[in-house]
């Protein structure tokens, strides 16, 4: 590229080279599979010990469970958009994602017109009950 404007152009293909290979990366929502156990929770701004034994379970193939009062009492399918999870019920329920990491999550959402802030930990699902070997009749035979 001779004369004076050689530079110049360079620098300009140089640019347009760059900005066309620019790829758009789709963002990456935070994942929350796993088993999660309430370690805290706020009714309308005050702390409240009504959700104490609340979980839910993340599928990763988009299938979840919670036993959160007032919402599907059956396995149920929800996504992740952004900062939401939309559980996808009767009504759907959305739960807002307001800081997650590898092993706490808070979310918030409206239960009956009513705010809560819930403070999840992350942890293994409880281990199915033995059956109870002193309710057995024993066999003196």
């Amino acid at each position: 590229m001779k004369g004076p404007f050689g530079p110049v152009v360079a620098i300009i293909s140089s640019l347009i080279f760059f900005v066309s290979c620019k790829t758009d990366t789709p963002k990456s929502y935070p994942t929350v599979t796993g088993y999660w156990v309430v370690a805290s929770a706020l009714r309308d701004t005050r702390e409240t010990r009504l959700l104490a034994d609340v979980f839910f379970l993340f599928e990763p193939d988009g299938k979840m469970f919670t036993n959160l009062p007032n919402t599907a009492e059956t396995t149920t399918d929800y996504e992740v958009k952004e900062d939401k999870i939309i559980q996808q019920s009767t009504p759907i329920a959305v739960y807002n994602i307001l800081s997650k990491s590898d092993t706490t999550m808070t979310l918030n959402l409206e239960i009956n017109n009513t705010a809560f802030e819930i403070h999840l930990k992350k942890t293994t699902p409880p281990l199915p009950s033995p059956i109870d070997s002193l309710s057995k009749p024993k066999n003196n035979l």
